[in-house]
């Protein structure tokens, strides 16, 4: 069950460039906050915030108070309507997910229409990659192979979160939202290679964000890709 989250921001509305202070609350069975959180790959929340047309993209460890709000600071790049995300696991409870929404006052440039790209290379600094994705079982299997600049498989990837990557999926249409953790349990990848498998809810063109630690530094993949489910 998804909750909706509720979304304070200071300044309000918030606007492009300059710091907003956000607190988030999620609604409990009771209708009270949560105010009780137990760790979900090593944090107590993971917020992720997608600007509309997924050009901007950002995954936030928020700071939790005694009552459950869950508050940082965040710069948004452009105007326009994002989309947040909090994964969660209440105490006693099961992993969960919370999803609400955020203007940026302004005018919102468009963003560039979505163009497949799992046959083009990917790059974030000095890690480079590609991706591959193939229908498996009513899911999504999406494999990086993550390389140096000369082509060479990265073989001192780091744990991130607990695990050797993250992967963050939003379709192009509906906004449907998975967050995927690498198939493997190995605290390693010697061959540079992390596989994922998301469950998707329908055919359409999605987007995905892989994320990696490298040299204590977060890489970032984005990758589009279109997904048949099969009948």
């Amino acid at each position: 069950m998804t909750r909706t989250l509720a979304v304070n921001a200071e300044p309000s509305p918030p606007v492009p460039a300059k710091t907003t202070n956000l607190a988030l609350t999620i609604p409990g069975d009771d209708g009270k906050p949560v105010a009780n959180f137990e760790l979900l790959h090593e944090k107590l929340a993971h917020l992720i915030m997608i600007r509309e047309g997924l050009d901007e993209f950002a995954h936030i460890h928020p700071d939790v108070a005694a009552d459950g709000r869950l508050t940082t600071s965040h710069t948004f790049p452009k105007a326009g309507r994002y989309h947040l995300f909090v994964d969660y696991q209440p105490r006693g409870g099961t992993a969960s997910m919370a999803s609400g929404e955020l203007m940026v006052a302004g005018e919102a440039p468009l963003a560039a229409p979505l163009i497949e790209n799992i046959d083009q290379p990917l790059s974030d600094g000095d890690v480079q990659g590609n991706a591959k994705v193939t229908p498996s079982d009513g899911a999504a299997k999406i494999a990086f192979r993550l390389t140096d600049k000369q082509g060479k498989p990265l073989a001192d990837l780091q744990p991130y979160l607990g695990a050797m990557g993250h992967l963050v999926v939003v379709s192009a249409k509906g906004m449907e939202y998975v967050h995927a953790h690498p198939l493997s349990e190995a605290k390693t990848a010697p061959d540079g290679i992390v596989e994922f498998q998301a469950h998707l809810p329908t055919s359409g063109l999605y987007k995905a964000w892989g994320q990696f630690r490298h040299n204590d530094r977060i890489v970032t993949l984005p990758v589009v890709f279109a997904y048949q489910s099969k009948p």
